[in-house]
C-alpha cells in the first residue's frame, strides 16, 4: 500500500512540475524578445532621460541573436507543454481528469504571448515608422543649398535614425537632415552662405550616444 501511494504521488508531483513549466517558458520568451529588442527600446528609454545610450545599443545588438534564439526555444517549448505534451497521470490522482477551462485560458495566454514575442521581437524593424518626424524648415527663394555626408558611428536599428535625425536638425543652420540607418549616414541641407559648425554637428551625434565620423563629410 506504501509503496502504491509513494509512485501515485510522485506521478502527481511530476505532472505538477510540468505543468509549470508550460507557463514559466511562455513568460521566459516573452522577457527574451524583450531582450533581443533592447537594442533599440533601452537606448530610446535612456535617450528620453539624457543618457548617453551608445554603448548599452551595441552591447544588446551584438547578443540579439542569441535572445532571438533563446525566444525561440522556450517559445517552442510552451507550445509543447500546451498541445503535444500527455501528462503521466497515476489512476485516481488530480491530472487524470485535466480540467478543460483552464487547458484553453493557458492556451489562449499562450497565443497571446506568441503574438507579443513576434511584435516584440521585430521592433526595431518597424519603430521608426511610429516615431513621428520634423518637417524640413524652409530656406530663403534665393538662397543656395548645399548636402553634405556625415558617417554616423554606432545605430542599432532605425528608431536611432530617428533620434539622431531630430538631435541634427536643432543644429543651428541645418535645414533638412535624413539620416539612413542601412548606410550608417546623415545627409545634411544647409544654406551655403550659413554653413553649421562641424563642432556643434559632432557634438550632437556624441550627446545623442554615438559617434560622428567627419572624415566622411562630403559634399
Amino acid at each position: 500500500m506504501h509503496e502504491c501511494c509513494t509512485n501515485t504521488d510522485a506521478a502527481g508531483h511530476a505532472d505538477s512540475k510540468g505543468r509549470r513549466v508550460g507557463p514559466l517558458a511562455t513568460g521566459g520568451s516573452v522577457l527574451s524578445a524583450l531582450a533581443s529588442s533592447a537594442c533599440c527600446w533601452i537606448p530610446l528609454s535612456l535617450i528620453a532621460l539624457g543618457v548617453s545610450a551608445g554603448g548599452v545599443s551595441a552591447w544588446f545588438e551584438q547578443y540579439r541573436w542569441l535572445f532571438l534564439s533563446l525566444t525561440a526555444i522556450l517559445l517552442s517549448t510552451g507550445f509543447y507543454f500546451a498541445y503535444f505534451r500527455t501528462p503521466r497521470c497515476a489512476p485516481g490522482s488530480s491530472c487524470a481528469t485535466p480540467n478543460r477551462s483552464v487547458r484553453r485560458f493557458n492556451r489562449a495566454v499562450l497565443w497571446v504571448a506568441a503574438i507579443v514575442v513576434f511584435a516584440t521581437a521585430a521592433f526595431p524593424k518597424y519603430v521608426g515608422a511610429l516615431i513621428p518626424q520634423r518637417p524640413p524648415m524652409q530656406a530663403a527663394p534665393t538662397a543656395e543649398l548645399t548636402t553634405v555626408s556625415l558617417g554616423i558611428e554606432g545605430m542599432t536599428c532605425q528608431a536611432c535614425a530617428v533620434h539622431l535625425r531630430s538631435a541634427l536638425a536643432d543644429v543651428a543652420g541645418v535645414l533638412d537632415v535624413r539620416v539612413s540607418y542601412e548606410d550608417s549616414a546623415a545627409a545634411i541641407s544647409f544654406e551655403t552662405s550659413a554653413p553649421p559648425s562641424e563642432t556643434d554637428l559632432t557634438n550632437a551625434v556624441e550627446r545623442a550616444g554615438y559617434k560622428a565620423d567627419t572624415s566622411a563629410m562630403s559634399p
